[in-house]
């Protein structure tokens, strides 16, 4: 009776033994553990681990919110930068779901995790608001101008090109809606081909009256690319005029 009791107290000893064992180990795996951060340039032979203290270091560093001021050139560098914590942060939980973190360090990670993702949706929303104002404040002035501060008629060419590449860069992100479409451009505009423009192309984009039967296109064609085609109507007869 009493060997059994004593084995009985051993076995006891012993499991205690192996589950404070095992709980050092997994604490120990999981606190040392770091996630692989994918990285998008082929160049790199070596990745980048992080700890999931240094991926929350990282985040209240680069975390954004609706009061988050800056430049478009900066929320992109804010997103790439979050984006790259994405992996790293979901594999962190993988590993905590392994070793059986507790509930509190798993909803830690998926606070890490929800707040990221909102982050990157809030910077996004901030560049698209930030190019739609850019656009309508560059397409008002651009419309506004006279004719002859965008085609030289005596040259025949464009000028101000600075402003007319500003005008093809953000020109689709203004808040006006694409008014012109054709399924072959060559049978809207006949000698559109003397400007190096294929026929048989479908375009589509934006159609702005200017003075004396003037119109200009800013449209993107699926060859040529996005292009800015000064033409005058006359009754049905559409002429080319220029095309930048």
């Amino acid at each position: 009776m009493k060997i059994t009791k004593l084995m009985a107290i051993l076995g006891k000893i012993n499991l205690t033994v192996a589950f404070i064992v095992l709980f050092l180990f997994t604490n120990f795996a999981f606190n040392t553990l770091k996630a692989q951060i994918t990285t998008k340039d082929k160049n790199v032979s070596e990745y980048t681990y992080y700890t999931l203290e240094e991926i929350k270091e990282r985040f209240d560093k680069y975390k954004i919110d609706s009061s988050t001021h800056l430049t478009e050139s900066e929320f992109l560098e804010r997103i790439t930068i979050l984006q790259d914590l994405k992996p790293s942060t979901y594999r962190t939980y993988k590993a905590a779901v392994a070793y059986f973190a507790t509930p509190k360090r798993l909803k830690e990670i998926s606070d890490i995790n929800y707040g990221i993702n909102s982050s990157i949706a809030i910077a996004k929303n901030k560049i698209s608001y930030m190019r739609e104002h850019k656009a309508d404040s560059t397409i008002s002035t651009f419309r506004t101008q006279p004719i002859e501060r965008i085609y030289d008629f005596d040259r025949n060419q464009f000028v101000n090109k600075n402003q007319l590449e500003e005008v093809k860069k953000y020109v689709f992100a203004s808040s006006d809606k694409p008014n012109f479409e054709v399924h072959q451009l060559d049978k809207f505009l006949p000698n559109v081909s003397q400007f190096g423009i294929k026929n048989g192309q479908r375009a589509f984009g934006y159609r702005m009256s200017l003075k004396d039967n003037y119109h200009l296109l800013i449209i993107d064609l699926p060859e040529n690319g996005r292009k800015m085609i000064l033409f005058q109507q006359n009754g049905w007869d559409n002429t080319v005029k220029g095309v930048y």
